[in-house]
């Protein structure tokens, strides 16, 4: 049986690349975004590849092409000023596309996993990136009642490992205590010490841990990959 994935922002960037991806590995893709931007025949001559041209943030519209697609949300940057001479429109827009959008289509697929940048949502909070933020995460747990698994985004890109830097600590510790079930990094031979050590230390529960072990697991066995 064919596996099919529907991706968001699928005509450029990382979408586009997220489709690619998908298509080589088998999967039969739907593009979901605002216009095809000229891939459509490209992405066919892949594999089994649709455009449906809509918007993340409209429920309904999500809500039409969902059934049964494992789904990517791919978001969108806006506009790049300073914070305080930012367009107050342009921001709604980033926030309803990058937030709205992802939940509402999480929602719809009844996603399994939802991977967190490293952006700083502001409004949350002020001082870390989402990837390392508790409140970020509790919001994700507590507020909209996700219980899948959550995974950090690239901890080896330049701007967390100045941020591990200024705040002098490992940064797979703080993506651990920030609520996060897989980290991606390329450094795991200081890592896994380092999470071993806090474990130790009482700075990470074992209570977290498993829960996060368990999360996993039931992950692994949706998807066939154990038993």
């Amino acid at each position: 049986m064919t596996k099919t994935a529907l991706v968001t922002g699928g005509t450029s960037g990382i979408g586009l690349a997220t489709v690619k991806k998908f298509l080589n590995e088998g999967f039969a893709v739907t593009a979901l975004n605002f216009k095809d931007g000229g891939h459509t025949t490209e992405l066919q001559a892949l594999g089994d590849y649709t455009f449906k041209e809509g918007d993340v943030t409209d429920a309904k519209r999500v809500e039409e092409i969902i059934a049964q697609l494992v789904a990517n949300v791919a978001g969108i940057l806006g506009n790049h000023t300073p914070f305080v001479e930012a367009d107050l429109d342009n921001i709604h827009k980033v926030l309803d596309v990058n937030l709205m959008g992802t939940i509402i289509v999480d929602q719809k697929a009844g996603a399994d996993s939802v991977l967190v940048s490293h952006i700083t949502m502001t409004a949350v909070d002020p001082n870390a990136p989402a990837s390392l933020s508790k409140p970020v995460h509790q919001l994700l747990r507590r507020d909209l009642h996700f219980k899948g698994v959550i995974i950090t985004d690239d901890l080896a890109m330049d701007a967390i490992k100045e941020y591990a830097k200024q705040t002098n600590q490992n940064v797979a510790v703080l993506a651990v205590e920030a609520g996060n079930d897989m980290l991606l990094t390329n450094d795991y031979r200081t890592d896994i010490p380092a999470i071993k050590q806090a474990v130790a230390n009482g700075t990470i529960s074992v209570h977290q841990l498993n829960q996060s072990v368990t999360r996993i697991l039931r992950l692994k066995a949706k998807l066939g990959l154990i038993k």
